[in-house]
């Protein structure tokens, strides 16, 4: 079922350069030239106008990396590149394809397919890929069905998301249907056949071989706000070890507390068994709860997660966005097998033009890290990101992330990153 990723040619850099500029070229050009059309067409009050967009999207990021496992420190240079267009020929359907492409300006760092071992991963390899390639029909007034290669992302992703921190975004070959029977009430379900990961065709983790099922139920309660029961049976062929099924709910309530002061309430539960061919047995949960406070462009976050763990197996999510939680260091993408507990704190600050810049935010977020058994001291963590609004379309981002080990956790780390992007 739509298994049109073909595997990367094996090619050097400069022709990868090539390739891309090439790629890029080569979708421009007739985009703008229909872009130029449009407007004409537009002058002329002729109805098709608006039917076809072009899609350009650019990011160039610096990644460091000072790894205590390692002499040698990570410096990553990579370009990301994605072009394609989205049509929508009438009301009932929308049409996207893209294709996505990532070089590496240099070879200072393990990209997980060019074989330096030396040095810290920075999971960005080279590709070049049909990235989305899906149709969505409007069925009715309230019912769409999306078909092909395309992004799903469920709530905040802690459990199935798009991971577009990474340059090479996590794509889905997959069915999903979306369909609201009644007022307040929100049906989503996915058949997910395969899953295209970060690490591209090269690496052999680079694609899940899946027969899995994913949906969620939302409702809008005036009492319990927000809530949501959501249920995930995911089989992994290649990757047994990883096939779960997860049953959970959630709930998510705004209180204003305050002239111009409002309170913010999550709280979650989930339990994660073992599913389809995976060689263990297991029985583990998933807790999470926070609290934020906002004012205007002020907020302050406190919240809890705690991912159980049964000494041999921590609970799992391998089709979450994992950079967004327990830290960027990304010292946790998997549970421990004693389970992790996160306590954490945020602070944001955002505001609208600055100088030269449309717009700004700033967050910073600590972590406190240790396990569920056995009373185990992880380390704790401290981020910062700065968000800055250059123009329409042009958007610049500075992360920072320092992982300081406890007695029985990983050893210590300190990330920084720079990045560029722009989006038509």
């Amino acid at each position: 079922m739509f298994k049109v990723k073909e595997k990367s040619t094996k090619v050097n850099s400069a022709l990868r350069h090539r390739l891309l500029l090439a790629t890029a070229v080569g979708a421009v050009a007739p985009l703008s030239a229909h872009a130029a059309k449009q407007e004409d067409c537009a002058t002329a009050a002729i109805a098709p106008c608006e039917k076809l967009k072009p899609i350009i999207d650019l990011r160039y990021r610096t990644e460091l990396v000072d790894d205590d496992n390692f002499d040698n420190p990570a410096r990553a240079h990579t370009l990301r590149g994605r072009f394609g267009v989205l049509a929508k020929p009438n009301s009932v359907l929308e049409l996207v394809v893209e294709g996505e492409g990532v070089v590496n300006l240099n070879d200072n760092f393990n990209s997980t397919t060019n074989g330096v071992t030396n040095r810290p991963v920075v999971a960005d390899p080279e590709e070049i890929e049909l990235n989305r390639a899906r149709a969505t029909i409007t069925v009715s007034e309230n019912a769409k069905l999306t078909v092909g290669r395309q992004r799903i992302n469920f709530a905040d992703q802690r459990f199935v998301g798009a991971v577009d921190f990474r340059q090479n975004q996590q794509t889905y070959d997959a069915v999903r249907l979306r369909v609201k029977p009644a007022k307040n009430v929100e049906v989503d379900y996915a058949y997910v056949d395969r899953v295209h990961r970060i690490f591209g065709d090269d690496n052999p983790s680079g694609n899940f071989r899946s027969n899995s099922h994913i949906g969620e139920v939302r409702m809008k309660s005036p009492t319990f706000g927000d809530v949501a029961v959501y249920g995930f049976a995911l089989d992994f062929e290649n990757a047994p070890a990883l096939s779960t099924r997860t049953i959970g709910a959630r709930a998510k309530k705004k209180i204003d507390v305050a002239e111009n002061v409002t309170a913010i309430a999550r709280v979650e539960f989930a339990n994660q068994t073992d599913h389809g061919d995976n060689p263990n047995e297991f029985d583990v949960n998933y807790v999470g709860g926070d609290i934020t406070l906002k004012r205007k462009g002020i907020a302050f976050k406190a919240g809890y997660e705690r991912l159980g763990g049964d000494g041999t197996v921590g609970f799992s999510t391998p089709l979450a966005t994992l950079h967004k939680f327990q830290g960027f260091a990304d010292r946790f993408l998997a549970t421990p097998a004693d389970g992790l507990q996160d306590i954490y704190g945020m602070a944001s600050w955002s505001t609208g033009p600055v100088g030269p810049f449309k717009g700004a935010a700033v967050k910073f977020f600590a972590h406190r890290f240790d396990s569920v058994r056995n009373d185990r001291d992880f380390g704790s963590e401290l981020d910062l990101i700065v968000n800055l609004k250059i123009n329409t379309h042009l958007a610049a981002q500075f992360r920072g992330a320092v992982y300081m080990a406890g007695e029985d956790g990983p050893r210590s780390v300190t990330k920084t990153w720079f990045s560029l992007r722009y989006q038509l």
